[in-house]
């Protein structure tokens, strides 16, 4: 885990925030970089299959001190169409502009020292509740 060395802004449904803002006031932050770029029509079928997921985990990541959004690099308004065609209702930031989703991938944060701190890993997929029954199905 190393620190994150930019100043990245992120526009969202409350205005423009900072990363360290995304926390919400929780000492960790998990971003999904759900892949949808500015001039995509439809976010990845894959992320879009994950994200379905996403809503019921919201309180038990916050009980546990955990602040999870979706960032993708299309525009917000692009954002909010796709996400209100979806049924969704989790935090979902533009990273329009920036190098954020280029920068980080998939990336746990935590709060200390000067800022906040990134890794980056790949696979989230697997944690989804539907790939254990679809695992079993494919068998």
């Amino acid at each position: 885990m190393g620190a994150c060395g930019k100043e990245y802004r992120f526009e969202t449904d409350e205005g423009t925030h900072t990363l360290a803002e995304l926390f919400d006031g929780r000492s960790q932050l998990l971003v999904y970089h759900l892949m949808f770029g500015p001039d995509d029509e439809a976010a990845c079928p894959g992320c879009s299959f994950y994200a379905d997921h996403l809503d019921g985990s919201l309180v038990h990541l916050n009980h546990h001190d955990v602040t999870l959004v979706c960032a993708s690099r299309a525009p917000l308004d692009k954002i909010r169409a796709y996400r209100r065609r979806m049924g969704w209702r989790f935090p979902w930031v533009s990273s329009f502009g920036s190098d954020f989703n280029v920068d980080s991938r998939s990336s746990p944060m935590t709060r200390g020292g000067p800022g906040p701190a990134t890794t980056s890993a790949r696979g989230a997929e697997p944690s989804s509740g539907s790939h254990p029954p679809l695992r079993m199905a494919r068998s």
